[in-house]
């Protein structure tokens, strides 16, 4: 439908076509206009020569915000009350002045689902959310013929995509006016993780085991039950700041993401490096370290990308399998490798491509209930990249959960610009379905 805005109708009334009364058992006398999280009570005014498709509104409907006429819109009726919409944020900026025109062309790929889904799209920034008058400025997106971009100020969305951290107090006010319709939800770090999914028994057997790291004496009776461990920073990404740790006879060995050595004989060095590297980068979780099935020498884990569609199912977007360089403790950094998630499965583990499509049928299936477990017990979660590693004996085991995985890397590892746009249409898809359009 289309919105019609008119000077000579009261700041209280609506205008709808005589036509929608027909086959109705109710005639709307006063109805609640819904759009995004702002809502008004509005008399109704019928028309016979109103066309069917459009609503006219009162041109100050809000002074909060405008709602253009220049897109079409969903219109949904339940009951008493009318929903114009969908209302779609795309939270990707902190500062507004980031949405510069290099930066929204560079982002159209996300609307590359508009034509489906339609109404009113927005990127917007965390500095732009007014918890005041619950409104969020940014930039609406103008369809074909225009294709444009248009600052305005928008109420809060009926759905809202998010890709970066926000201030906690903005934070719970969305929370508070739209519920369970934010995306990607809580930012969970590595050790809550850990304590939110391993009480489950059908995921724990696929979970390294995992402890907080409060000093060397926890981390010399750790190595008593496996052969080497790894340290990880419990707010880190992209294995900086990862050691892996080793005892050999009485010698402490520590391997950093670089290759570099050092060597400790004592609790004491430990303690002494354990305090340095935790001023430096803050508190370390220790890991157990599983034996990689390696190909060529080289480490390999897969990054596994599963997204919601528009039927708010969990769906693979890609497998990335990635391969660090010679002798490395992690599969990122100079001389990797990546080839697609299937290709990998064949050449490291020699198998047919019906085998190797049975492996990753498992792979999704522990992801999916990985994915399914945040869903029901942290927050609503919709774009998530799943690191895994698969053992000598093809044994599946999850290493960490990615709220904020890089969406150019199908394109940067692989050259696969279809997985990137299937990858960057997917959240306005899921967007859509968790707006109720």
């Amino acid at each position: 439908m289309f919105l019609k805005y008119l000077e000579h109708i009261k700041n209280n009334e609506i205008i709808l076509s005589n036509k929608l009364t027909c086959g109705n058992n109710i005639i709307y006398r006063k109805i609640l206009l819904h759009i995004g999280c702002w809502k008004r009570e509005l008399s109704v005014k019928y028309m016979d020569n109103w066309p069917v498709d459009a609503l006219g509104l009162p041109k100050d409907l809000s002074k909060d915000f405008v709602l253009p006429d220049s897109i079409t819109y969903k219109i949904r009726f339940e009951d008493r009350n009318i929903y114009v919409g969908p209302i779609i944020g795309l939270l990707f900026v902190t500062k507004h002045k980031a949405l510069t025109p290099e930066f929204l062309s560079a982002y159209k790929c996300y609307l590359l689902s508009y034509n489906e889904v339609k109404g009113l799209i927005f990127i917007g920034s965390s500095e732009g959310i007014n918890i005041e008058n619950q409104t969020m400025k940014g930039y609406l997106y103008r369809p074909a013929p225009d294709e444009s971009w248009v600052e305005g100020i928008f109420p809060y969305p009926d759905a809202l995509y998010r890709r970066i951290g926000l201030p906690d107090i903005k934070y719970q006010d969305l929370i508070m006016h739209m519920g369970d319709r934010i995306f990607n939800t809580y930012f969970f770090n590595k050790w809550e993780l850990w304590q939110y999914i391993s009480p489950y028994e059908k995921i724990k057997p696929h979970l390294p085991h995992t402890e907080k790291l409060t000093d060397a004496n926890a981390l010399a009776k750790i190595l008593e039950q496996y052969d080497s461990v790894y340290l990880k920073k419990i707010l880190g990404e992209r294995s900086m700041g990862i050691y892996k740790v080793t005892k050999v006879n009485n010698e402490y060995q520590f391997i950093d993401n670089m290759s570099r050595k050092y060597i400790f004989t004592s609790i004491e060095e430990i303690s002494e490096f354990i305090q340095e590297i935790n001023k430096r980068n803050g508190s370390y979780l220790v890991q157990q370290a599983i034996k990689v099935k390696n190909f060529e020498g080289r480490n390999f884990d897969m990054r596994v990308i599963l997204q919601k569609d528009e039927n708010m199912e969990w769906s693979l977007s890609g497998i990335i399998a990635r391969f660090g360089a010679i002798g490395n403790i992690t599969s990122v950094g100079l001389n990797r490798i990546a080839m697609h998630g299937i290709d990998a499965i064949k050449k490291a583990f020699n198998m047919t491509e019906e085998e190797a499509k049975l492996k990753e049928k498992e792979i999704v299936s522990v992801c999916s209930e990985i994915c399914d477990i945040l869903n029901k017990s942290i927050g609503n979660y919709g774009d998530l990249g799943i690191d895994v590693i698969i053992d000598e004996n093809q044994k599946i085991w999850i290493l960490e959960i990615n709220k904020l995985h890089y969406h150019r890397y199908p394109v940067y590892a692989l050259n696969d610009w279809q997985m990137y746009l299937d990858i960057t249409s997917k959240p306005l898809k899921y967007a859509g379905g968790l707006s109720g359009f």
